[in-house]
């Protein structure tokens, strides 16, 4: 299909026409090769340049085709870059890109006879691009519904990236190139930090402290990074400050558990008829619920 040429030998001198017959200097040429007169007629092309032919045939050129063309018929080399070529009405065709150049082709004493198109063909180009960076955004997305901020850092534990609106109250400027663990409170001797880690973890509580001086719980996910010789080269992943919700469950788990108390005082008070052993059995339920170490009951 590449090597398929149209030449309309009424429309130009034949000398200008010669590399694109079989066996000529562009017969082989692998994108889309199309020839156009100066009164905008295609005068040659190969089959992958089907597409580009058929916009000048419809008289559907766009403008800055026309324009390079132009150009290349008055001397001056074009490029268009990208040239769209939308798929024909009623079907369901994909929308066609190709990097154009556009050549100015001598005829005789070196005048411009035509302009020459080279086509590459970047659909499949395009396209993968725009997945990848669809792909990209929606995980950024996702990963900024899911946490307060994503951090990677480095093979010395410094941060190497933090997401763009920072975290803690720092600007991701002034958190990167500094050690992750300094941010850490409360650390435990031997403990393996989350910035650091060598294995994935999952649900991670972590205290920090936040650039005012308070210090906040981070619930924290993260993995090591590895290069391709198996050397440990930092580690990457998500946070989210939970100071509010375990806050929160403390608060409930004590109210909880006052109810548990006072559910079981008063069925001591209902069971129990003997006043004296009423309030001892009271006490004795009281004394491992409260920071003491007994009770004692006075009668005034």
């Amino acid at each position: 299909m590449g090597r398929e040429v149209a030449i309309d030998p009424a429309s130009s001198p034949s000398q200008t026409l010669l590399p694109f017959a079989p066996g000529g200097a562009l017969e082989g040429f692998p994108g889309a090769l199309v020839l156009v007169g100066s009164d905008g007629i295609v005068l040659g092309a190969n089959g992958a340049a089907k597409p580009i032919v058929g916009l000048f045939r419809s008289e559907q050129v766009p403008e800055e085709l026309r324009l390079a063309v132009a150009a290349a018929l008055g001397g001056r080399a074009a490029q268009v870059n990208p040239l769209l070529i939308p798929p024909p009405p009623d079907t369901r065709g994909a929308e066609l890109a190709f990097d154009v150049a556009v050549l100015p082709w001598g005829g005789k004493a070196g005048d411009t006879a035509a302009a020459l198109l080279l086509g590459r063909d970047i659909t499949l180009e395009r396209s993968l691009r725009s997945a990848l960076i669809e792909s990209r955004q929606r995980f950024k997305d996702l990963v900024e519904a899911i946490s307060d901020f994503a951090w990677e850092t480095d093979g010395e534990g410094r941060f190497a990236f933090i997401s763009a609106h920072g975290a803690l109250g720092y600007g991701a400027g002034e958190l990167v190139g500094t050690r992750a663990e300094d941010l850490q409170v409360d650390r435990i001797a031997g403990e393996e930090s989350p910035f650091v880690t060598r294995q994935r973890l999952s649900d991670v509580e972590l205290w920090v402290r936040r650039a005012g001086g308070e210090t906040v719980c981070l619930l924290t996910t993260a993995l090591p990074l590895f290069g391709a010789d198996g050397t440990w080269r930092g580690a990457r992943g998500v946070c989210r400050d939970i100071t509010t919700e375990r806050s929160q469950r403390a608060k409930l788990a004590v109210d909880r558990h006052r109810e548990r108390l006072l559910g079981y005082i008063l069925s001591i008070l209902r069971d129990e008829m003997n006043p004296a052993r009423m309030l001892q059995a009271a006490c004795g339920a009281l004394v491992p619920a409260l920071p003491a170490a007994g009770a004692g009951l006075y009668r005034r």
